[in-house]
């Protein structure tokens, strides 16, 4: 699965252990303390501004809701996955803005120095060398 395309079009499987693509393992509950901790390490401190790279369950987007960010983005590529992260916060006053795109292309809009805090935890799947510049 290195492809964008093939990526998009894989089936989504939601079971008790986990988040698989095409039966591949992308997320798996077992790691809920992980990223639970991960959330807490990176964005400690409230009134911090997120970004987050993957959104797989959600856990440790709704971690960082928990610890009130100022602001909180969320890149995520597959739609069906971008389309329960916005499910996953809708009603709440202040929702994290869900980007919808591979980070690999998105990356470039941000600016690294406005965020406070940056968890990625995402599946590279675009081909993409790098190292070489565009």
């Amino acid at each position: 699965m290195a492809k964008t395309d093939e990526w998009l079009r894989c089936r989504v499987e939601d079971n008790p252990r986990g988040l698989y693509f095409n039966g591949h393992p992308i997320v798996e509950r077992w790691e809920r303390p992980i990223q639970e901790q991960l959330a807490y390490l990176t964005c400690g401190q409230p009134g911090r501004v997120v970004l987050e790279i993957g959104f797989g369950l959600g856990m440790a987007a709704i971690a960082v809701r928990k610890l009130q960010p100022r602001a909180h983005y969320i890149v995520e590529a597959h739609p069906e996955i971008a389309k329960r992260a916005i499910e996953t916060f809708t009603g709440l006053e202040s929702p994290p803005i869900i980007i919808r795109g591979c980070w690999e292309e998105t990356v470039a809009c941000f600016r690294p120095q406005q965020f406070g805090s940056i968890i990625f935890d995402a599946y590279p799947f675009v081909d993409m060398p790098f190292g070489r510049r565009r």
